[in-house]
């Protein structure tokens, strides 16, 4: 038996947490690590703060504004926070990075998103949402989810239309538009208040971390063959973008600073990632505790070692 948890604001002390029609009183917002969320009715209460340490079977977490990434919490309605404007801007960037429009030659519509075996749930949010549906590629550890209908498509394009700005993408809305009689909606200038930065990082959006003199350095990444469909990024959320001659070329944005780092999370508090990406999002604190104490040179067999260890096997799932 599991509990639905709903949170209408993450990241405020004067919200409260309605755990199947129980209202949990403000002050466990103060001192959310004495707070434990059984999930699981037969849960055994654990009762260590920090027991990542020593990997026990759940995990009692702070609820902070990023504890909505984690893999225990059961959403109300299918994980799905998004109001309809924020939805639509989110996929649109999901297709400018991962998405096709396409124009048969028979004259037919249609429109296809491939993603990693690992994102089957972000695609199985737009199926949900415009019908279609969600194949195994062959060959390959990919998915790719097909709409082809046409009630489907203009339903689709009605959603997206005036959202999409990637440079192929727009020619291939400006086809579907002519197919099926809808005027056209080009964009206008992007705002930070728009759900579609984070559609496009579920796309071609990488976080990862390397160590570079015995020195761990947590990176986010964005990359795209052209300056244009990239450029924003930095305009809205700063670091730096630079040309990267490998696999025959593309633009890559990127931030390191921890302060560049939590802005742009920040703003995924309010525009979710909802790729496989939001299980690293969410141990990025874990990264930054961690490597405070200096848990990445801890001798071997230490108590701090053993945290960098486990944290790692849980980084490399994602």
């Amino acid at each position: 038996m599991k509990w639905t948890i709903c949170w209408n604001s993450c990241n405020s002390l004067n919200d409260t947490l309605l755990i199947s029609g129980i209202l949990i009183a403000k002050i466990f917002w103060q001192y959310p690590y004495k707070v434990k969320i059984c999930l699981i009715l037969d849960n055994q209460q654990v009762t260590k703060r920090f027991n990542f340490l020593v990997g026990t079977s759940e995990t009692t977490r702070s609820l902070s504004f990023f504890s909505t990434f984690s893999n225990n919490v059961v959403y109300k309605n299918n994980n799905d926070n998004f109001n309809d404007k924020a939805f639509n801007e989110w996929l649109a960037g999901l297709i400018d990075g991962d998405g096709s429009l396409l124009v048969s030659k028979s004259g037919y519509s249609s429109c296809e998103i491939t993603m990693s075996l690992q994102d089957e749930h972000a695609l199985a949010i737009i199926k949900q949402k415009l019908g279609g549906s969600i194949k195994l590629r062959s060959g390959v550890k990919a998915l790719r989810y097909r709409l082809h209908n046409k009630k489907g498509m203009v339903n689709l394009i009605n959603k997206i239309n005036g959202n999409i700005r990637h440079t192929s993408r727009l020619k291939q809305l400006e086809k579907v538009c002519l197919l099926l009689n809808i005027p056209i909606i080009y964009p206008e200038t992007i705002t930070i208040d728009n759900g579609w930065f984070s559609g496009f990082f579920d796309a071609d959006g990488t976080i990862t971390y390397s160590i570079k003199n015995n020195y761990p350095q947590l990176t986010i990444i964005v990359t795209n063959k052209l300056l244009i469909d990239v450029i924003n990024f930095k305009s809205i959320f700063k670091g730096n973008v630079y040309f990267d001659k490998s696999q025959n070329g593309y633009y890559k944005w990127s931030i390191q600073s921890k302060e560049d780092i939590d802005f742009f999370k920040s703003y995924l508090l309010k525009y979710p990632s909802r790729s496989n990406k939001k299980q690293k999002l969410f141990l990025t604190d874990q990264y930054y505790f961690l490597k405070n104490l200096g848990a990445h040179n801890a001798l071997k067999d230490s108590t701090l070692n053993k945290a960098w260890l486990t944290f790692n096997r849980k980084w490399n799932k994602g």
